[in-house]
């Protein structure tokens, strides 16, 4: 892999499309395991939010 900085930005290139790919299929991976933890932290503070707000009112 190859990495050109022009003019602030930064370009990579891969000659092997094969790698290329799976670069590509990894990234999409890693997203979307990124995706379901947040969400998955997400629920669980609203079941928290949800749980303290019940045991304030019995009390």
């Amino acid at each position: 892999m190859i990495i050109i900085a022009v003019n602030g930005s930064i370009y990579f290139v891969e000659r092997n499309p094969f790698i290329l790919w799976i670069e590509v299929i990894a990234t999409i991976f890693i997203i979307l395991f990124a995706t379901s933890i947040f969400i998955t932290q997400l629920r669980r503070l609203g079941e928290r939010r949800r749980d303290d707000e019940k045991r304030d009112g019995q009390n």
